[in-house]
């Protein structure tokens, strides 16, 4: 049998290059707009401009934060984390007895009233406790990553796992236990 690991990190990985080319706008016109307010007299102190900037900066903190999910088993807590880089906030909540895994297709729509709506589809990897309580820890656009992320959080938290990703055909996946 190989060695249990004692912690679960989650991590929502990279941004996409829209985010990037939201951060990249916010910083040039946060920086544009300091360099004026500060030195030049083309911009004067105003409410209006105040508010702009703070705006521009919450923009780009908001493409800037992601969500992780830590599990320390040998405690029993696990905590869903908002952070920016390596500084998050985040409590840590009682980890309550896990019953399965499952990875779940959620059909998306985009588009508004006046276009057509796309249809798209996102995986979640779900932790099922308490009969019909869950949180999801991780989602997907792709079902691989999701199907190989909720069979190891499955592995490592020692329960099944549902494969949920076809409707009306769900089905428990036989793990391998030695990893």
């Amino acid at each position: 049998m190989g060695r249990k690991q004692k912690d679960i990190i989650i991590l929502e990985g990279s941004r996409s290059v829209f985010s990037f080319g939201i951060m990249g706008f916010c910083f040039t016109g946060l920086s544009m707009l300091a360099y004026h307010m500060f030195f030049t007299d083309e911009i004067e102190d105003s409410f209006d401009t105040v508010v702009f900037g703070i705006m521009l900066l919450m923009l780009c903190v908001g493409s800037l934060c992601v969500t992780n999910i830590h599990f320390d088993l040998v405690k029993r807590k696990y905590k869903k984390e908002i952070a920016i880089g390596c500084a998050g906030i985040g409590k840590w909540h009682h980890l309550p007895h896990i019953e399965y895994i499952s990875v779940f297709k959620q059909m998306t729509m985009s588009g508004g009233m006046r276009t057509d709506p796309t249809i798209s589809y996102l995986y979640d990897v779900n932790v099922w406790y308490d009969g019909s309580k869950n949180f999801t820890i991780y989602r997907s656009p792709e079902l691989q990553p999701a199907y190989d992320m909720g069979y190891n959080i499955a592995i490592k938290l020692d329960v099944d796992m549902l494969d949920a990703t076809v409707k009306n055909n769900s089905v428990w996946v036989r793990l391998d236990k030695e990893v």
